[in-house]
């Protein structure tokens, strides 16, 4: 059940004259501050709640699918094939001795 508005700044306002240490003769300052602050939340809130109807609704405007940058982006990451290494020397499937690749069997010439 939703409280009203009377019943949160009452309770608010007994929140700050517990913390206050229950001293007396203070509790209209307290009733201003727990309105004051209940005003703020209220705000907050009702901010909140038309950005994310305003965000929602902005998202609902755009139809069209993903660019082709978020395409690239969302797409796996292609490594070496298995067994490649970064200095050209490739490990057979059968477990014999790596050989070198075409590139770094090349000899200097003179």
């Amino acid at each position: 059940m939703s409280k009203t508005r009377e019943e949160r700044v009452r309770e608010r306002a007994y929140e700050i004259w517990e913390q206050e240490g229950r001293t007396h003769g203070r509790d209209a300052e307290h009733w201003r501050r727990a309105e004051a602050e209940i005003a703020a939340e209220e705000r907050q809130t009702t901010s909140t709640e038309s950005t994310s109807a305003q965000i929602a609704a902005d998202a609902g405007a755009t139809t069209a699918g993903p660019t082709e940058r978020e395409k690239a982006d969302a797409a796996p990451v292609r490594s070496r094939p298995a067994g490649a290494r970064k200095n050209g020397i490739t490990a057979p499937p059968n477990g014999a001795r790596p050989k070198k690749s075409s590139a770094a069997k090349s000899k200097p010439t003179r």
